[in-house]
Order: structure tokens, then sequence, then C-alpha cells
């Protein structure tokens, strides 16, 4: 998928990874107008076996979710902002994942600043008052 047209230029403190999540997500909803297809054979097998589409998209789906978990093969390529997953392990990751529901709860009880004005997604676009 090539975003580059929607997102041509990275602006350090105005671009956000939550940007190129909403866009890729609003992709998903356009399926049947997409007149570019990126994988054909998804786009006709949606527009005439709707049934082996799904069975497709489910075995996609099960598939990266046993990918997920794969480490690189080659340490010293590894890009250092890729992310690695492991399976969860309470041992290991049980108390952070608790603070974090602890903090969650805390949050619902303090109200948060903002500096960014309702319906803007410039930082500090919001005034002081």
């Amino acid at each position: 998928m090539n975003i580059q047209y929607h997102f041509p230029e990275w602006k350090k403190g105005v671009s956000r990874i939550w940007h190129v999540i909403n866009h890729v997500s609003k992709l998903f909803y356009d399926i049947p107008r997409t007149k570019t297809p990126e994988n054909s054979e998804a786009a006709e097998l949606l527009k005439t076996d709707n049934e082996s589409y799904m069975k497709k998209c489910e075995d996609c789906v099960k598939q990266s979710q046993v990918d997920i978990y794969k480490q690189p093969t080659h340490s010293e390529n590894i890009d250092p902002n890729y992310l690695l997953f492991d399976v969860y392990d309470e041992e290991i990751h049980g108390a952070i994942r608790r603070s974090w529901l602890q903090q969650k709860e805390n949050d619902n009880k303090t109200q948060h600043l903002s500096w960014v004005q309702p319906g803007s997604l410039e930082p500090f676009s919001r005034s002081n008052t």
C-alpha cells in the first residue's frame, strides 16, 4: 500500500502515526470503490465470490496472528524502529499491565489538560485560558 500520495512529507511535530492509521482504516471501508487495488485477486473475489473472499480474509488474519510473534532472522539488519512482539506472559508483563489498568482507572477520575483546540490537529492551538 502506497500512502505517499496522502503523506508526501512527514512533518515532525505535526504528522502522527494515528493519521496514517486513520487513513488506512478508512481505505477498508471503500474497497468496492477502489479503482486500482493493490491486491487484484482480493478485489475480484470481493466482487464475485464474497464467501471465498471472507474465507481468505479469515485465513490472512489467522496467519498474521502467528506471524506477529516471529522474530527477524538477521539481527544485523534489524531496523532500530522495528516493532517486536512477544506472547503475553503474566510473569513478565503482568505488573506493567496492572499498572496501566490502575492508571486508566485513575485517569477516569481526573480532568485532562489539552493544548489542542477541539476539532484541530495542530499542537498548542488552544489558548491558555
